[in-house]
């Protein structure tokens, strides 16, 4: 049961960093640029990395 907690919180709270990294990239003046967009790429494949951590190596812990 543990397992599952600490899946669900890298989770949620990697995702949580990541989507204000997102955020502050969008807002950000200086970030409308290449390197922007290759942050943005990078937070955004972050984002679906861990998704699964959520939804299937949590779940999976419990069975």
């Amino acid at each position: 049961m543990k397992a599952l907690n600490y899946f669900t919180l890298v989770g949620i709270v990697g995702g949580a960093i990541n989507i204000s990294a997102l955020v502050a990239i969008y807002r950000s003046s200086s970030f409308h640029n290449a390197f922007g967009m290759l942050c943005a790429s990078h937070v955004i494949s972050d984002i679906g990395f861990l998704l699964p951590h959520i939804f299937w190596a949590a779940p999976a812990e419990i069975m």
